[in-house]
């Protein structure tokens, strides 16, 4: 678990990839959005646009980023 202290989803995912650059590498494109590869959630609840970034988080928040899992 990595803490951050960031009032939106956007500034708590920038301070993870500016500690950790490798993990912004994998989980953004070019253009600074989420790859489609992945899903971020907020306390168990999907965030549908991520790259809209303005969702608030609140310090207790987990915020969790999965692969995305498709198929049958």
């Amino acid at each position: 678990m990595i803490s951050v202290n960031e009032s939106t989803l956007d500034g708590a995912l920038r301070s993870l990839i500016s500690a950790y650059p490798e993990v912004g590498r994998r989980i953004f494109d070019d253009h600074g959005n989420i790859k489609h590869a992945w899903t971020v959630y907020i306390e168990n609840k999907e965030i549908k646009f991520p790259e809209e970034g303005g969702t608030s988080v609140l310090e207790t928040d987990v915020i969790s980023i999965v692969p995305t899992v498709a198929g049958g």
